[in-house]
């Protein structure tokens, strides 16, 4: 029981750690790239900085899937730009990591 324990602490600890790595590469790095790849028509994925952005486009509008962190806003809004015009009208967070969910202040701001 107490090894089990251990092991999980240690999985914890360095999943934390490897978490804090990439959010400090991010605010190091203020210039990211995003390289888009087309799934399907409407449907691309945006690749770089702390994990990928899908992106749908369609007759509702934009839409993306997680917004990656928050320093790395300004590199993603026009990178979804050159997949096509308009605003990003919805937001899909798959779950309530910051790699995930960080650009959501930054991109409720612009909705106003």
């Amino acid at each position: 029981m107490h090894r089990t324990h251990s092991l999980v602490c240690l999985f914890a600890l360095a999943t934390i750690g490897a978490g804090a790595e990439v959010v400090g590469q991010a605010l190091k790095t203020p210039q990211v790239e995003f390289e888009a790849t087309q799934l399907s028509p409407g449907v691309h994925v945006l690749i770089g900085g702390g994990g990928n952005v899908g992106v749908s486009v369609g007759q509702d509008g934009i839409f993306i899937i997680d917004d990656n962190l928050e320093p790395l806003t300004p590199q993603l809004i026009p990178a979804v730009g050159r997949i096509a015009s308009g605003p990003i009208r919805f937001v899909i967070n798959t779950h309530w990591h910051y790699d995930h969910v960080g650009g959501n202040k930054r991109l409720a701001k612009r909705a106003h």
